[in-house]
Protein backbone atom coordinates (compact mmCIF):
# COMPACT_ATOMS: atom_id res chain seq x y z
CA UNK A 1 0.00 0.00 0.00
CA UNK A 2 1.23 3.48 -0.61
CA UNK A 3 1.18 6.11 1.78
CA UNK A 4 1.26 10.12 0.61
CA UNK A 5 4.82 11.87 1.34
CA UNK A 6 6.15 8.58 1.45
CA UNK A 7 4.73 7.71 4.75
CA UNK A 8 5.71 3.70 5.07
CA UNK A 9 2.58 1.00 6.51
CA UNK A 10 4.40 0.66 9.84
CA UNK A 11 3.69 2.04 12.60
CA UNK A 12 5.04 2.94 15.83
CA UNK A 13 7.46 0.23 17.61
CA UNK A 14 7.60 -1.59 14.18
CA UNK A 15 3.84 -3.13 14.29
CA UNK A 16 1.82 -2.45 11.35
CA UNK A 17 -0.19 0.79 11.34
CA UNK A 18 -3.69 -0.81 10.78
CA UNK A 19 -3.78 -3.18 13.84
CA UNK A 20 -2.23 -0.23 15.77
CA UNK A 21 -5.96 1.54 14.55
CA UNK A 22 -7.92 -1.44 15.09
CA UNK A 23 -6.78 -1.52 18.75
CA UNK A 24 -7.40 1.96 19.76
CA UNK A 25 -11.20 1.70 18.10
CA UNK A 26 -11.69 -1.20 20.41
CA UNK A 27 -10.67 0.65 23.58
CA UNK A 28 -12.99 3.32 22.44
CA UNK A 29 -15.96 1.55 22.49
CA UNK A 30 -15.41 0.26 25.28
CA UNK A 31 -14.79 3.45 26.86
CA UNK A 32 -17.70 4.47 26.09
CA UNK A 33 -19.99 1.35 27.03
CA UNK A 34 -18.63 2.11 30.46
CA UNK A 35 -19.83 5.65 30.47
CA UNK A 36 -23.35 4.47 28.86
CA UNK A 37 -23.61 2.24 31.65
CA UNK A 38 -22.22 4.38 34.40
CA UNK A 39 -25.24 7.01 32.96
CA UNK A 40 -27.64 5.23 32.02
CA UNK A 41 -27.91 1.79 34.42
CA UNK A 42 -29.93 3.39 37.55
CA UNK A 43 -32.97 3.77 34.71
CA UNK A 44 -32.24 0.36 33.14
CA UNK A 45 -31.79 -1.42 36.00
CA UNK A 46 -35.48 0.38 37.50
CA UNK A 47 -36.56 -0.40 34.04
CA UNK A 48 -35.56 -4.15 34.54
CA UNK A 49 -37.14 -4.15 38.22
CA UNK A 50 -40.61 -2.65 37.14
CA UNK A 51 -40.33 0.56 36.04
CA UNK A 52 -41.18 3.93 38.51
CA UNK A 53 -42.55 1.99 40.72
CA UNK A 54 -38.96 -0.13 41.07
CA UNK A 55 -37.24 2.73 41.60
CA UNK A 56 -40.06 4.37 43.86
CA UNK A 57 -40.97 0.69 45.04
CA UNK A 58 -40.58 2.10 49.07
CA UNK A 59 -42.16 5.83 48.11
CA UNK A 60 -45.35 7.02 50.40
CA UNK A 61 -47.49 8.34 47.59
CA UNK A 62 -49.94 10.20 50.25
CA UNK A 63 -47.80 12.28 50.56
CA UNK A 64 -47.87 14.12 47.52
CA UNK A 65 -51.10 15.15 48.66
CA UNK A 66 -53.22 12.34 46.10
CA UNK A 67 -53.22 9.06 48.23
CA UNK A 68 -53.84 6.00 45.42
CA UNK A 69 -56.94 4.76 46.96
CA UNK A 70 -58.85 2.19 45.01
CA UNK A 71 -58.17 1.66 41.70
CA UNK A 72 -55.56 4.08 41.27
CA UNK A 73 -53.64 1.90 43.48
CA UNK A 74 -53.93 -0.39 41.16
CA UNK A 75 -52.56 0.98 37.37
CA UNK A 76 -49.18 1.80 36.84
CA UNK A 77 -47.86 4.37 37.73
CA UNK A 78 -46.99 5.54 33.66
CA UNK A 79 -50.60 5.26 32.98
CA UNK A 80 -50.18 9.00 35.45
CA UNK A 81 -47.07 9.87 34.81
CA UNK A 82 -46.40 10.07 30.98
CA UNK A 83 -43.05 9.76 29.84
CA UNK A 84 -41.78 9.23 33.38
CA UNK A 85 -42.57 13.20 34.27
CA UNK A 86 -43.36 13.08 38.01
CA UNK A 87 -44.07 16.77 38.16
CA UNK A 88 -47.27 18.39 36.92
CA UNK A 89 -49.33 15.36 36.85
CA UNK A 90 -53.37 16.25 37.44
CA UNK A 91 -55.25 15.66 40.57
CA UNK A 92 -58.40 16.32 39.31
CA UNK A 93 -60.66 13.50 38.13
CA UNK A 94 -61.44 15.65 35.08
CA UNK A 95 -58.12 16.09 34.57
CA UNK A 96 -56.96 12.70 33.46
CA UNK A 97 -60.67 11.39 32.87
CA UNK A 98 -60.58 13.72 29.43
CA UNK A 99 -59.56 10.97 27.01
CA UNK A 100 -56.23 11.94 26.91
CA UNK A 101 -55.17 10.61 29.94
CA UNK A 102 -58.00 7.92 30.93
CA UNK A 103 -61.67 7.58 29.44
CA UNK A 104 -63.57 10.68 30.32
CA UNK A 105 -67.43 10.98 30.57
CA UNK A 106 -69.40 9.40 27.99
CA UNK A 107 -71.90 11.30 25.68
CA UNK A 108 -74.83 9.40 27.31
CA UNK A 109 -73.53 10.66 30.57
CA UNK A 110 -76.92 13.01 32.88
CA UNK A 111 -75.69 16.66 32.20
CA UNK A 112 -73.53 17.64 34.48
CA UNK A 113 -71.20 19.78 36.36
CA UNK A 114 -67.19 17.60 36.13
CA UNK A 115 -66.80 17.56 39.69
CA UNK A 116 -66.91 13.31 39.28
CA UNK A 117 -66.29 13.05 43.03
CA UNK A 118 -69.43 14.38 44.19
CA UNK A 119 -71.25 10.98 42.90
CA UNK A 120 -68.19 8.34 41.80
CA UNK A 121 -65.56 6.75 44.22
CA UNK A 122 -62.27 5.64 43.42
CA UNK A 123 -62.93 2.74 44.76
CA UNK A 124 -65.68 1.31 42.55
CA UNK A 125 -67.00 3.62 39.38
CA UNK A 126 -70.37 1.97 40.02
CA UNK A 127 -72.50 2.24 42.01
CA UNK A 128 -72.08 5.56 42.31
CA UNK A 129 -73.51 7.39 45.27
CA UNK A 130 -76.18 10.31 42.78
CA UNK A 131 -75.79 13.73 43.80
CA UNK A 132 -78.79 15.60 42.14
CA UNK A 133 -77.30 18.97 43.05
CA UNK A 134 -74.37 18.67 40.60
CA UNK A 135 -76.70 17.67 37.92
CA UNK A 136 -77.30 20.41 35.10
CA UNK A 137 -79.92 18.91 32.90
CA UNK A 138 -84.00 18.80 33.40
CA UNK A 139 -85.33 15.74 35.87
CA UNK A 140 -87.12 14.16 32.63
CA UNK A 141 -83.54 14.21 30.67
CA UNK A 142 -82.62 10.99 33.07
CA UNK A 143 -85.81 10.11 34.40
CA UNK A 144 -87.40 9.23 31.00
CA UNK A 145 -88.32 5.38 31.80
CA UNK A 146 -84.75 4.96 30.20
CA UNK A 147 -81.58 6.53 31.84
CA UNK A 148 -83.31 6.26 35.13
CA UNK A 149 -87.28 5.67 36.34
CA UNK A 150 -89.31 7.44 34.50
CA UNK A 151 -93.16 8.75 35.94
CA UNK A 152 -95.40 6.21 35.58
CA UNK A 153 -98.44 5.24 34.00
CA UNK A 154 -100.66 5.50 36.93
CA UNK A 155 -99.02 9.53 37.78
CA UNK A 156 -101.48 12.24 38.06
CA UNK A 157 -102.02 14.67 34.70
CA UNK A 158 -99.57 17.01 34.95
CA UNK A 159 -96.25 18.65 33.12
CA UNK A 160 -92.63 17.37 32.79
CA UNK A 161 -91.15 19.74 35.94
CA UNK A 162 -90.77 17.06 38.19
CA UNK A 163 -89.23 19.64 40.39
CA UNK A 164 -92.12 21.40 40.82
CA UNK A 165 -93.87 18.57 43.11
CA UNK A 166 -90.86 16.63 44.23
CA UNK A 167 -87.45 17.06 45.94
CA UNK A 168 -84.54 14.86 45.49
CA UNK A 169 -83.54 13.98 49.08
CA UNK A 170 -86.53 11.95 49.33
CA UNK A 171 -89.05 11.51 46.05
CA UNK A 172 -91.89 10.57 48.52
CA UNK A 173 -91.89 13.65 49.46
CA UNK A 174 -94.47 15.18 47.66
CA UNK A 175 -95.39 18.95 48.33
CA UNK A 176 -98.45 19.53 44.97
CA UNK A 177 -98.03 22.19 42.91
CA UNK A 178 -101.02 22.75 41.09
CA UNK A 179 -99.83 24.98 38.46
CA UNK A 180 -97.60 22.20 37.06
CA UNK A 181 -100.55 19.76 36.91
CA UNK A 182 -102.50 19.75 33.70
CA UNK A 183 -105.37 17.68 34.71
CA UNK A 184 -109.22 18.64 35.93
CA UNK A 185 -109.42 18.70 39.77
CA UNK A 186 -111.30 15.56 39.69
CA UNK A 187 -108.97 13.34 38.16
CA UNK A 188 -107.08 13.42 41.42
CA UNK A 189 -110.02 14.59 43.74
CA UNK A 190 -111.87 11.79 43.25
CA UNK A 191 -111.83 10.49 47.47
CA UNK A 192 -108.84 8.04 46.33
CA UNK A 193 -105.86 9.97 44.65
CA UNK A 194 -106.29 12.52 47.18
CA UNK A 195 -108.97 13.96 48.84
CA UNK A 196 -112.46 14.38 46.81
CA UNK A 197 -115.23 16.26 47.56
CA UNK A 198 -117.17 15.54 50.89
CA UNK A 199 -120.72 13.63 51.36
CA UNK A 200 -121.95 17.29 52.94
CA UNK A 201 -120.74 18.96 49.42
CA UNK A 202 -123.68 20.94 48.10
CA UNK A 203 -125.23 19.26 44.96
CA UNK A 204 -122.53 20.85 41.86
CA UNK A 205 -120.81 19.84 38.87
CA UNK A 206 -116.99 18.43 39.32
CA UNK A 207 -115.56 21.82 37.96
CA UNK A 208 -113.66 22.53 41.62
CA UNK A 209 -112.21 25.42 40.72
CA UNK A 210 -115.35 26.99 39.22
CA UNK A 211 -115.53 28.46 42.88
CA UNK A 212 -112.37 26.72 44.83
CA UNK A 213 -108.72 28.07 44.30
CA UNK A 214 -105.77 25.83 44.85
CA UNK A 215 -103.73 28.30 47.04
CA UNK A 216 -106.22 28.10 49.99
CA UNK A 217 -109.39 25.83 49.29
CA UNK A 218 -111.59 27.33 52.02
CA UNK A 219 -111.07 30.56 50.18
CA UNK A 220 -114.80 29.83 47.48
CA UNK A 221 -115.54 32.46 45.14
CA UNK A 222 -118.93 30.87 44.79
CA UNK A 223 -119.96 30.14 41.08
CA UNK A 224 -123.27 29.26 40.79
CA UNK A 225 -123.40 28.43 37.09
CA UNK A 226 -121.89 24.78 38.84
CA UNK A 227 -124.43 24.32 41.19
CA UNK A 228 -126.61 21.66 40.42
CA UNK A 229 -129.45 21.80 42.77
CA UNK A 230 -132.09 24.36 43.69
CA UNK A 231 -131.38 27.68 45.17
CA UNK A 232 -133.20 26.40 48.68
CA UNK A 233 -131.05 23.53 48.74
CA UNK A 234 -128.08 25.98 50.02
CA UNK A 235 -129.56 29.08 50.51
CA UNK A 236 -131.52 27.29 53.77
CA UNK A 237 -130.50 29.77 56.26
CA UNK A 238 -128.16 26.84 57.62
CA UNK A 239 -125.81 26.15 54.46
CA UNK A 240 -126.06 29.68 53.07
CA UNK A 241 -128.03 32.81 54.20
CA UNK A 242 -131.68 32.08 53.45
CA UNK A 243 -135.23 33.07 52.92
CA UNK A 244 -135.77 36.21 55.95
CA UNK A 245 -138.08 35.75 58.35
CA UNK A 246 -140.30 38.94 56.42
CA UNK A 247 -140.02 37.37 52.91
CA UNK A 248 -143.31 37.57 51.00
CA UNK A 249 -145.14 34.25 51.09
CA UNK A 250 -143.77 32.18 48.56
CA UNK A 251 -142.33 28.90 46.96
CA UNK A 252 -138.80 27.89 47.45
CA UNK A 253 -137.54 28.48 43.86
CA UNK A 254 -135.55 31.47 44.60
CA UNK A 255 -133.88 31.53 40.78
CA UNK A 256 -138.07 32.55 39.55
CA UNK A 257 -137.55 36.09 40.70
CA UNK A 258 -133.49 36.29 41.78
CA UNK A 259 -130.87 36.00 39.52
CA UNK A 260 -127.34 34.87 41.27
CA UNK A 261 -124.85 37.88 39.56
CA UNK A 262 -127.26 40.61 41.96
CA UNK A 263 -129.62 39.02 44.36
CA UNK A 264 -131.53 42.34 44.53
CA UNK A 265 -132.55 42.57 41.32
CA UNK A 266 -135.79 41.21 41.19
CA UNK A 267 -138.02 40.01 38.57
CA UNK A 268 -140.76 39.34 40.20
CA UNK A 269 -142.92 36.19 39.06
CA UNK A 270 -146.24 35.91 40.84
CA UNK A 271 -146.63 32.36 40.03
CA UNK A 272 -144.29 31.47 42.38
CA UNK A 273 -146.22 33.61 45.52
CA UNK A 274 -147.77 31.81 47.21
CA UNK A 275 -150.02 34.70 49.59
CA UNK A 276 -152.67 36.80 48.27
CA UNK A 277 -152.33 39.82 46.59
CA UNK A 278 -152.78 42.37 49.48
CA UNK A 279 -150.26 40.12 51.53
CA UNK A 280 -147.74 42.15 49.34
CA UNK A 281 -149.38 44.57 47.52
CA UNK A 282 -150.18 46.65 50.74
CA UNK A 283 -148.89 49.81 49.72
CA UNK A 284 -146.01 48.88 52.15
CA UNK A 285 -144.20 46.21 50.99
CA UNK A 286 -145.75 46.87 47.28
CA UNK A 287 -147.98 49.38 45.66
CA UNK A 288 -151.28 48.89 47.32
CA UNK A 289 -155.14 49.48 46.55
CA UNK A 290 -154.92 53.22 45.91
CA UNK A 291 -157.45 55.76 47.94
CA UNK A 292 -159.34 56.30 44.62
CA UNK A 293 -160.07 52.41 44.41
CA UNK A 294 -164.05 51.16 43.89
CA UNK A 295 -164.92 49.46 47.10
CA UNK A 296 -164.10 46.06 47.18
CA UNK A 297 -162.08 42.96 49.08
CA UNK A 298 -158.41 42.79 48.91
CA UNK A 299 -158.80 39.43 46.52
CA UNK A 300 -157.18 41.53 43.76
CA UNK A 301 -156.91 38.68 41.52
CA UNK A 302 -160.98 38.25 41.52
CA UNK A 303 -160.40 41.26 38.73
CA UNK A 304 -156.60 41.92 38.10
CA UNK A 305 -153.86 39.66 36.47
CA UNK A 306 -150.26 39.49 37.58
CA UNK A 307 -149.45 40.18 33.30
CA UNK A 308 -151.01 43.19 33.18
CA UNK A 309 -152.02 45.14 35.94
CA UNK A 310 -154.55 47.57 34.18
CA UNK A 311 -156.24 44.77 31.75
CA UNK A 312 -159.19 44.46 34.43
CA UNK A 313 -161.88 42.23 34.09
CA UNK A 314 -164.51 42.96 36.83
CA UNK A 315 -166.07 40.71 39.32
CA UNK A 316 -169.02 42.27 40.71
CA UNK A 317 -168.66 38.89 43.66
CA UNK A 318 -165.54 41.14 45.09
CA UNK A 319 -167.27 44.73 44.92
CA UNK A 320 -168.11 45.72 48.06
CA UNK A 321 -169.85 48.62 47.51
CA UNK A 322 -173.57 49.10 45.76
CA UNK A 323 -173.55 49.39 42.14
CA UNK A 324 -173.96 53.13 41.69
CA UNK A 325 -171.07 54.20 43.37
CA UNK A 326 -169.15 52.65 40.13
CA UNK A 327 -172.24 52.83 37.55
CA UNK A 328 -172.65 56.75 38.34
CA UNK A 329 -172.08 57.69 34.42
CA UNK A 330 -168.59 58.83 35.68
CA UNK A 331 -166.83 56.29 36.81
CA UNK A 332 -168.32 52.97 35.08
CA UNK A 333 -171.94 53.33 32.68
CA UNK A 334 -174.34 54.62 34.81
CA UNK A 335 -178.28 55.06 34.72
CA UNK A 336 -178.79 56.13 31.14
CA UNK A 337 -181.59 58.89 30.93
CA UNK A 338 -184.32 57.17 29.36
CA UNK A 339 -184.32 54.47 32.56
CA UNK A 340 -187.34 54.26 34.07
CA UNK A 341 -187.82 56.14 37.37
CA UNK A 342 -186.42 53.81 40.23
CA UNK A 343 -183.95 53.96 42.84
CA UNK A 344 -180.63 54.06 42.54
CA UNK A 345 -180.85 50.00 44.21
CA UNK A 346 -179.77 48.81 41.02
CA UNK A 347 -179.66 44.86 41.83
CA UNK A 348 -182.96 45.15 43.26
CA UNK A 349 -184.04 44.40 39.18
CA UNK A 350 -180.45 43.69 37.32
CA UNK A 351 -178.32 40.99 37.80
CA UNK A 352 -174.00 41.67 37.29
CA UNK A 353 -174.08 38.57 35.18
CA UNK A 354 -176.43 39.95 32.50
CA UNK A 355 -177.36 43.14 33.01
CA UNK A 356 -180.22 43.07 30.28
CA UNK A 357 -182.30 39.63 32.34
Amino acid sequence: MCYPDGASSVGVQGKPLGSQVTAALAWGLRFLILLCLLVLGPGLRAQESGGIAGEFSDFDHGATGFPLEGVHGEVTCESCHLDGALTGTPETCVGCHDYGIAAGKPETHPPSSDNCGQCHTAQNWKPFAFDHAFVEGACVECHDGGTASGKPADHIASTDTCDACHVTSDWTDVRVDHAAVSGTCVSCHNGVTATGKSENHLPTTDSCDDCHVVTDWTDVRFDHASVSGACASCHNGSTATGKPGNHIPSSNSCDDCHVVTDWTDVRFDHASVSGACASCHNGSTATGKPGNHIPSSNLCEDCHQTTEWSEVRVNHDSVAGACVTCHNGSFAQGKPSDHPQSSNACDDCHDTREWDD
